[in-house]
């Protein structure tokens, strides 16, 4: 089984910014552990105190290459991901499965067909299925690690990759707790909002 322990999710305030251009930020977890947030697309991902919602590959200890990022505050969302090495990593396997199909037919072609071939099978061929397997095996935990990405994204996403809030922001969910405003119909007397009746004029509201 592949641990992929570099896969991480955090949400939390952007702290502060790791260089001029505002393109790679510093967070830090529930840990108070501090992480340096970067991409390679010079992205301004927010303002300081933005809370966002990160997910990203470590790399190295404290470093997260951001591959999709939900800034809460301006409801915006950056998706980062590339679907290239998955294409890579199935074209290898097609090549590697065509230079098995190439050698074969070497081996198995006619005395005359292989006097002039057998140098390059027996040289050139071996190291092309090495080197095929060696590629495949090289981009099976990557390739495990973005499918696992996405999977996380998917559940735990906060923004739709429309930019639609999934959930309800902090700040309406701390308006809920305010009692709001009463006022009578009859007199526009401000009441209390558990009174049936109004104070001033004896409405019932």
């Amino acid at each position: 089984m592949i641990k992929l322990t570099r896969v991480i999710n955090i949400q939390t305030p952007i702290k502060k910014y790791a260089n001029s251009r505002k393109t790679a930020f510093l967070i830090t977890d529930s840990f108070n552990q501090i992480y340096h947030c970067y991409s390679n697309k010079g992205i301004i991902f927010g303002d300081l105190s933005d809370e966002v919602n990160i997910f990203g590959i470590k790399k190295g200890n404290y470093r997260i290459k951001i591959k999709y990022l939900e800034n809460l505050n301006k409801e915006v969302t950056y998706d980062l991901q590339t679907k290239f090495k998955d294409i890579l990593f199935y074209l290898s396997i097609v090549l590697f499965i065509a230079v098995i199909a190439l050698f074969i037919s070497f081996v198995g072609s006619s005395g005359y067909y292989y006097y002039y071939y057998s140098p390059l099978t027996t040289s050139l061929i071996p190291y092309l299925i090495i080197g095929g397997i060696i590629l495949i095996v090289a981009q099976v935990k990557p390739k495990n690690e973005r499918k696992y990405l996405r999977e996380l994204i998917m559940m735990n996403r906060k923004i739709d990759l429309d930019g639609r809030l999934l959930i309800e922001e902090k700040s309406s969910i701390a308006k809920k707790s305010v009692p709001q405003a009463r006022f009578c119909t009859e007199c526009g007397q401000e009441v209390d909002s558990k009174l049936k009746y109004c104070t001033l004029c004896g409405n019932r509201l």
